[in-house]
């Protein structure tokens, strides 16, 4: 089995620690550095030339979305995996703008960030569901404070457009 080397990057020590023994009890997993800020995780990035990069979004010298764009302007193919602990939209479509694979909540690291580091080391996208359903409710909310008139959906729409009609 080939293992599957990787960087983490977080400036919270206690989160750092655990999220690097958790990795570690993969038997598919190698932990080649860590970072408690964003300079650091690329460097460590340019030196050990890892699968995968975990990198958390608020740290110090270079957040994670800065230190993400710097190392994929070296390795533009390398996966890179966001770690947040805000469910905010614009931090998720400025990474997926960024070409950044994966995007995952702290608040449910340890179930996610395995599935995550395995799903974009084989070139598949990753968000953490919940986020998924976060933005899913924030574009529906979106959708119904559109214009007068705009009934939201197509099969609202339809809806509203049968009933007018009446008793076939």
């Amino acid at each position: 089995m080939k293992k599957i080397n990787l960087i983490i990057a977080d400036d919270h020590p206690i989160f750092l620690k655990g999220l690097r023994e958790g990795l570690e009890m993969e038997a598919d997993f190698n932990v080649v550095a860590q970072a408690t800020n964003g300079l650091e995780a690329f460097m460590a990035a340019q030196t050990y030339r890892p699968d995968v990069v975990i990198l958390d979004i608020d740290m110090p010298r270079m957040n994670g979305l800065e230190a993400a764009e710097k190392v994929l302007e070296q390795e533009p193919k390398l996966p890179i995996i966001l770690l947040t602990m805000h469910k905010e939209k614009a931090p998720l479509l400025k990474a997926l703008e960024m070409g950044i694979c994966g995007y995952v909540l702290k608040e449910n690291a340890v179930t996610d960030i395995m599935h995550a580091i395995r799903m974009v080391a084989e070139g598949n996208p990753y968000v953490s569901p919940e986020m998924s359903a976060f933005f899913a409710a924030q574009t529906a909310a979106g959708n119904q404070t559109q214009k007068p008139g705009n009934s939201g959906t197509v099969n609202a729409r339809r809806k509203t457009n049968n009933a007018a009609d009446g008793p076939i």
